[in-house]
């Protein structure tokens, strides 16, 4: 009998299969039809009236379902993204999947001093260049909001410091249209033409209605902007099951999808193979805290029963991943913060963001940031699965060691050992080997690691002309 020199086919996840997710996609046609959402811009309003859709009560639209379905069918199958320096690097297609930060955490734990306090925009320079260092980390986010700048321009400060300290791709927020196209100038500024970014992004604008089934005035005017310059973007769902939405999981997936798919039609009526990712957060509402919850069960799979519906859409998905509700790294960050990694990993959830959120994205820690490197790592190599061909079998190998022999000093072994996965922080060694070499904890460690990338690691800087349009931007100097 012959081996064939095949690979595996690697794990996956599945949460839903066929006949659920129609049933989820009818009932969010049938919100959609008869619920409607709120739309809350005269523009997007006027061509969803000019398209087919029912406009009651001033700005309720409600949507047939040929018009959704045409929009899911004319939407980009695949987004690329690319790196700042216009080399393709994420592909979100298939069942890829890349890492890194979210936004808008108001508070960080300090690595020099341990202690809880408010972001100032040197820590997002900080998370970026913490991001460009990390072989596991795909892209950057801010992770936090500046509290030492003005909250009208912190937009423009929020990009310029992840623009100016990593070669990443750069998920970013804008506060308003205003601000988003500051960005885009800034962004041209790089490239030298707004050409050259739209056909090599290497941003993405994460903007979600509002839960339950509102589009407000801001958001729909950057999903406008986004469509009219053909620039991606991430306009996906927020909702707290059992407050903003359905406690029940199949509910909420239902009435997210729709505020998901509403989006989608507007955002094809104004340009026609706009780049859309489908996704988002449904956040469980605790009912005995009162506070949404990270590291719920019920969020992980509603996450990942969303990629099974955006991969039957064949929609890129924006997922989420390293998150815990924990308010200092001990073992349930450790615990929830892998399980979001091995669930999108395992489900295929293209683009997974918040790494590094703790407190429920209250508090955003660069440690965590870190130790989730090391999961990725680790959990890549699980997915692969296990090869099985004429090398790994190893035959010729056994048959000469025999019974009773040893491997240790075999050609084979020193060829293949090194694909084995190794960890950096996590120990293998004996307790005197460790004892002996400091005893040192894995925060321990991964402070340790931080602290040695914020103060040795140097990105790859821009032209310094670049770098003064940009400032006048982010300034506001004309």
């Amino acid at each position: 009998m012959g081996i064939e020199n095949i690979n595996t086919t690697g794990l996956s996840l599945k949460v839903l299969n066929k006949t659920q997710i129609m049933n989820i996609h009818s009932a969010s046609l049938e919100i959609l039809r008869r619920t409607g959402v709120r739309v809350f811009e005269n523009e997007a309003l006027n061509i969803l009236k000019d398209n087919g859709c029912f406009i009651e009560d001033g700005n309720l639209v409600k949507m047939p379902a040929a018009l959704v379905e045409w929009a899911i069918d004319i939407a980009p199958s695949q987004v690329t993204i690319c790196n700042r320096n216009g080399e393709p690097t994420m592909f979100l297609q298939n069942d890829n999947v890349y890492f890194g930060p979210g936004s808008d955490c108001p508070f960080i734990m300090d690595p020099y001093t341990n202690e809880r306090r408010k972001f100032v925009k040197k820590d997002i320079e900080d998370v970026a260049k913490l991001c460009d260092y990390l072989p596991n980390i795909d892209f950057a986010c801010t992770l936090g909001i500046a509290s030492d700048v003005t909250s009208e321009r912190a937009d423009r400060h929020h990009f310029e410091a992840m623009l100016l300290n990593t070669s990443k791709p750069v998920i970013f927020t804008a506060m308003d249209l205003n601000g988003l196209m500051d960005i885009v100038k800034m962004s041209v500024e790089v490239y030298g033409s707004l050409e050259k970014l739209q056909k090599d992004p290497f941003l993405l604008l994460f903007s979600p209605p509002v839960a339950p089934l509102r589009h407000p005035k801001e958001g729909m005017q950057k999903l406008l902007y986004m469509a009219e310059n053909k620039l991606p973007i991430a306009y996906v769902a927020g909702v707290l099951a059992g407050a903003t939405g359905p406690v029940t999981m199949a509910g909420s997936l239902a009435q997210a999808n729709a505020e998901i798919l509403s989006g989608l039609v507007i955002s094809q009526l104004k340009r026609k193979g706009t780049p859309c990712l489908h996704g988002g957060a449904i956040l469980l509402f605790d009912m005995k805290t009162g506070e949404p919850s990270y590291g719920a069960l019920e969020m992980l799979l509603m996450t990942a029963a969303f990629t099974d519906i955006a991969k039957y859409y064949e929609l890129p998905m924006f997922s989420y991943s390293g998150v815990t509700d924990s308010k200092v790294l001990d073992q349930q960050a450790a615990i929830e913060s892998a399980f979001w990694i091995l669930f999108p990993a395992l489900s295929g959830g293209h683009l997974a963001h918040d790494i590094g959120f703790m407190e429920s994205g209250v508090c955003g820690s660069m440690e965590l940031i870190v130790l989730c490197d090391e999961v990725i790592g680790m959990i890549k190599k699980i997915r692969k699965g296990i090869l099985v061909n004429k090398e790994t079998l190893a035959l010729d190998v056994i048959n000469k060691v025999g019974s009773g022999g040893t491997f240790i000093d075999t050609d084979h072994t020193f060829n293949n050992f090194k694909k084995n996965w190794q960890p950096n922080f996590f120990d293998r060694f004996s307790y005197e080997f460790w004892k002996n070499n400091g005893g040192l904890s894995v925060n321990t460690k991964l402070n340790n690691k931080v602290k040695e990338i914020l103060e040795n690691h140097v990105s790859k800087k821009l032209d310094i002309e670049v770098v003064e349009k940009i400032h006048r931007i982010v300034e506001g100097v004309k």
